[in-house]
C-alpha cells in the first residue's frame, strides 16, 4: 500500500474501520504486509484499531485478565478522564478494596495532563495487544466467529 493511495481512499480511518469488520487472519495478513512496506503507517493504523474506550467491549472476564497484567499503578492515571462505563467496567472487574483504592488515587490525582493520560492508556493498551498476539485475550470486532 502507497501512503497516496491510503490518502486517496480515506485515510487510516477508513482502513482501521474496514480491518475492525475483517476476520482476523485477513486483518493479519493486511496488516503484515502494511507493516513490510511502512512500519510507522502500520503502527498508527494498529494504535487506532483498539483504543482505551473500547475496554467498555470486553466482557468481565477478559477485563479480569487485563487488569491481572497491566501496572495497577498506571490505571488511576489513565482512568482519569474517560467515559463513565469504561472507568465503570475496570471498577466493576476489582475487589471492593482494589476498587476504593483505585478510586481513593485517582481523586488524590487532581488535575493531570492528557498527555500524561493518554501515555497511561497506551501502557494499558500495549498490554492488551500482548495478551490478544498471545491468544490470552480474543477481542470481538464484530465477525461472524463467535456464538454466545
Amino acid at each position: 500500500l502507497e501512503t497516496k493511495l491510503l490518502a486517496a481512499t480515506g485515510g487510516i480511518d477508513t482502513l482501521v474501520a474496514l480491518l475492525t469488520l475483517a476476520d482476523k487472519p485477513v486483518e493479519e495478513m493486511i496488516m503484515g504486509g502494511l507493516a513490510e512496506v511502512d512500519a510507522d503507517l502500520a503502527a498508527e493504523v494498529r494504535a487506532k484499531m483498539f483504543v482505551f474506550a473500547d475496554l467498555q467491549l470486553l466482557d468481565d472476564r477478559q477485563m479480569q485478565t487485563v487488569l491481572r497484567t497491566v501496572d495497577a499503578t498506571r490505571l488511576p492515571l489513565a482512568l482519569k478522564g474517560v467515559a463513565d462505563v469504561v472507568r465503570d467496567k475496570v471498577l466493576n472487574n476489582m475487589s471492593t478494596r482494589a476498587r476504593e483504592n483505585l478510586v481513593d488515587e485517582m481523586e488524590l490525582l487532581g488535575s493531570v495532563r492528557m498527555t500524561d493520560v493518554e501515555e497511561a492508556q497506551n501502557e494499558i493498551l500495549e498490554s492488551v495487544r500482548a495478551l490478544e498476539e498471545s491468544g490470552d485475550l480474543v477481542i470481538n470486532r464484530g465477525g461472524n466467529d463467535y456464538v454466545t
